[in-house]
C-alpha cells in the first residue's frame, strides 16, 4: 500500500505515517501561473520537485521505506475560474522525471489525465488525457522502456563509487552501475548552463 502525502508539513510531521504504508509517496504541481500555486516553498521553480523528493526521501529513509513520486500531467489549481490552463513541456516533464529518480524515488506516477477540465474534444470521447500522453508523457516514458539502454539504471540499487562533481554547485546526480556499465544520471537546477567535470 502506499500514501501520497499533499506538499505541505515538515519531516518530522510526515513521520509518523510511515507505519501506515509499504511506500511512501508526495506529490507536487509546479507547472502553473503563477508559478508554484501547488507549494508553500519559497522556490517556485519546477525545481522544487526535488525539493519534495528530498522531503519524502528523509521521511521514509527513517522508516526504512522505498519513495514514490507524483507528477503532474494537470490538476485543479490550473483549472479553477480565472486560473490559466497549464501543462508541463516535455522538458519540464523530463526533468521532473529525471530530478525525482536522481532525488532516489523508485517509481513515478503522474496525476491529472482523468480531470475533465483539462481535457479537449479528442480527450472528452475517450475520457482520459490522451493527447498529453501522445505529445508529452509518452516520449518521457519511452526513456524508461524496459530494454532501453537506461532501464537497468533505473532498477539497480545506487553505486558505492565515490564519484564527485566540479562545476555546478546546483548539480543534483545519483549514480548507478548494472552490468560492466556506470550510469551518471545529473539534472542541474534552474541557470545558465555550465560544464561539468565527473
Amino acid at each position: 500500500m502506499w500514501i501520497t502525502q499533499a506538499p505541505r508539513g515538515t519531516v518530522d510531521s510526515l513521520k509518523p505515517y510511515n507505519s501506515a504504508y509499504d511506500v511512501g509517496a508526495i506529490d507536487i504541481y509546479p507547472v502553473s501561473y503563477p508559478p508554484g500555486v501547488h507549494s508553500d516553498l519559497p522556490n517556485k521553480n519546477i525545481s522544487v520537485t526535488g525539493d519534495y523528493a528530498g522531503r519524502i526521501a528523509q521521511v521514509t529513509a527513517a522508516g526504512g521505506k522505498p519513495f514514490w513520486m507524483v507528477l503532474q500531467i494537470c490538476f485543479s489549481g490550473v483549472t479553477k475560474p480565472g486560473a490559466t490552463l497549464r501543462f508541463p513541456t516535455f522538458p519540464e516533464e523530463r526533468y521532473m522525471s529525471y530530478q525525482s529518480i536522481i532525488a532516489g524515488a523508485r517509481g513515478l506516477l503522474y496525476f491529472g489525465g482523468n480531470v475533465e477540465g483539462c481535457w479537449n474534444e479528442h480527450d472528452r470521447a475517450l475520457g482520459w488525457n490522451w493527447s498529453f500522453y501522445g505529445k508529452v508523457l509518452k516520449p518521457v516514458l519511452d526513456e524508461f522502456n524496459p530494454g532501453g539502454p537506461l532501464y537497468p539504471a533505473l532498477i539497480a540499487p545506487d553505486s558505492t563509487l565515490p564519484v564527485h562533481a566540479e562545476g555546478a554547485p546546483d548539480l543534483e546526480f545519483r549514480v548507478r552501475e548494472a552490468g560492466n556499465h556506470i550510469f551518471i544520471l545529473a539534472a542541474k537546477r534552474e541557470g545558465s548552463t555550465v560544464r561539468v567535470t565527473f
